[in-house]
């Protein structure tokens, strides 16, 4: 009972906790968010801080294939809540 139950606990455990560990693919991301144009309302330096702050939440929280095989996952409340981690810090700082 106690092997089924380990089994269990180290299958999901596994499931709810994805890292995106390929630095190539983060480097893309954040190479895109950079590209994006945001006019005045942030300086360049806010854009890299949140650009750095989103490919560091998104690499924690998201695997591989949710990133990819999503296309609508900046509609997701998971991602919502990491813009708004992200954004409440310059907020915060000015």
């Amino acid at each position: 009972m106690k092997f089924s139950f380990t089994i269990f606990i180290l299958f999901f455990s596994s499931a709810t906790f994805a890292e995106i560990k390929d630095k190539e693919l983060l480097n893309s991301y954040n190479e895109g968010c950079l590209g994006e144009n945001v006019g005045l309302s942030m300086s360049v330096g806010e854009q890299f801080f949140i650009c750095g702050c989103l490919t560091s939440e998104i690499s924690k929280k998201y695997s591989i294939e949710e990133l990819l095989d999503d296309e609508d996952y900046v509609e997701t409340e998971k991602f919502n809540d990491i813009t708004n981690y992200c954004v409440s810090i310059i907020l915060d700082r000015r």
